[in-house]
């Protein structure tokens, strides 16, 4: 089996990750304004990068005012997406300077968003688990399918360097990973959508397919195991009735 070792943990990540997007406001800032990434845009204000993101979507947009700039190859809801610094301090600003009413108001929405989120999240982890019971009732390789169902539909944050994923940001190395937080570049998706944008290299991406075959193999084993489960069990509801076995007949005499 495949194995993917990760070079730093989780939370080493999310330390290097708010270092950058702090180097990215305080550059910023010492030039006298400038673009920041949508990442460290939503730092910044203290809220999620997904809050910010669904700010943009609305119609009309919310929060500060951002610009979308192209050439990235990989296109998820925060990439490429950059804020002028002087419009986030006006807009922080702005906000300080509600009336009390307003920020209540305003958390309270915040709140009962995160809430929506959290319930959504909740939902779709429930149908997850069970989907999984479903398969493991009706196979019997279910640490190979937890495997691979867990592979499949987590995000993962993707170091990307050139419009192009360079790995995991949890298994690149530093240079990489500092190249990827300095360009505002970490992409967060599935093991799937990853698979399906240009890498830097094959062997780069060659472990992760690997990966990705071995999760595939094992959920094509267990689902045909459950569909000749399920053929057996329509054989034998169309099989005649067993009957009691007839005694022997004995041989007429005259």
């Amino acid at each position: 089996m495949t194995r993917i070792e990760p070079v730093r943990t989780e939370e080493a990540f999310l330390a290097k990750a708010e270092a950058s997007w702090s180097g990215e406001l305080v550059r910023a800032k010492n030039a006298g304004g400038g673009m920041v990434s949508a990442k460290a845009a939503a730092w910044f204000l203290g809220i999620h990068a997904d809050t910010l993101g669904e700010w943009r979507r609305r119609i009309p947009p919310m929060g500060p005012r951002f610009q979308k700039a192209s050439g990235s190859a990989v296109n998820g809801p925060n990439q490429r997406v950059k804020y002028d610094y002087d419009e986030l301090l006006t807009w922080k600003d702005g906000q300080q300077g509600r009336t009390a009413k307003e920020r209540r108001l305003s958390s309270e929405l915040e709140r009962l968003s995160q809430q929506q989120r959290e319930l959504e999240l909740e939902r779709q982890i429930h149908e997850a688990k069970v989907a999984l019971e479903k398969l493991r009732k009706n196979a019997g390789r279910y640490t190979a399918l937890v495997t691979s169902h867990e592979g499949w539909a987590a995000s993962h944050a993707w170091a990307v360097v050139d419009g192009l994923i360079a790995g995991h940001a949890l298994t690149v190395d530093e240079d990489t990973l500092d190249r990827a937080l300095a360009e505002g570049e970490i992409w967060d998706a599935t093991l799937p959508n990853a698979l399906l944008e240009p890498w830097t290299s094959v062997a780069a991406r060659d472990p992760f397919d690997d990966a990705m075959k071995e999760a595939l193999a094992a959920f094509q084993g267990a689902r045909d195991h459950a569909r000749n489960q399920d053929r057996a069990r329509g054989l034998e509801d169309r099989l005649p009735p067993a009957t009691a076995a007839e005694s022997p007949r004995k041989p007429f005499r005259f």
